[in-house]
């Protein structure tokens, strides 16, 4: 596989996980079934506010799609820096850059929407209200399993991404020292100036 393919798979995978995670706030701040009592706010308009543990999650999930327009910035500027003239060194940067902004959103996903505790409350009140609760929870947890799936591709794109900027480096770092080598061997100092150095 090519660098520039590496990246081409990485920015797909990416823009996948980004889509899921769309799909889980609109379900939670968005969707959710009716059911629950209703509060006023400003007067004569009503907004639906979802129970505790739905609104918790909506907020986890815009949370987290917010984590991810960093990583799509950093790996602009890393595709950027594989086409001519090349700069693996910034292609290297921005791959770290994405890396951490990864991590963070898996962090995030990992301690505040997979949760146990957060997916049992979420359970415990589908149970309680009943209806069509059941089947809007178990969306969610297709979501979230969507999303781990997602998760764990683009990890392995941006793998494959260090593994094919490594080969890239490393045919870099070969070439410059045979060249090296190759112009002390052609080029030594004279025997005599080292000689007359010594006296």
């Amino acid at each position: 596989m090519s660098l520039k393919l590496a990246f081409e798979r990485l920015q797909n995978r990416l823009e996948s996980l980004s889509d899921e995670l769309e799909e889980l706030r609109f379900n939670a701040v968005d969707f959710f079934p009716p059911g629950h009592s209703d509060q006023k706010t400003n007067g004569d308009e009503e907004e639906r506010r979802p129970p505790s543990p739905v609104e918790t999650l909506g907020e986890s999930a815009i949370a987290l799609k917010g984590d991810l327009p960093e990583a799509f910035v950093a790996l602009e500027k890393g595709v950027a820096a594989i086409h001519p003239p090349r700069d693996l060194c910034q292609a290297q940067a921005a791959l770290v850059d994405v890396n951490r902004y990864l991590d963070e959103a898996l962090d995030r996903f990992r301690n505040e929407v997979t949760e146990p505790r957060s997916l049992q409350n979420l359970t415990d009140m589908a149970g309680h209200l009943g209806g069509e609760w059941s089947q809007w929870l178990a969306q969610i947890n297709s979501i979230i399993s969507t999303i781990r799936d997602k998760f764990l591709e683009t990890w392995r794109a941006l793998c494959q991404c260090w593994e094919e900027l490594a080969d890239k480096l490393s045919s870099a770092a070969v070439s410059v020292r045979t060249t090296n080598i190759g112009q002390q061997i052609t080029a030594p100092e004279p025997r005599e100036t080292v000689l007359e150095g010594m006296t």
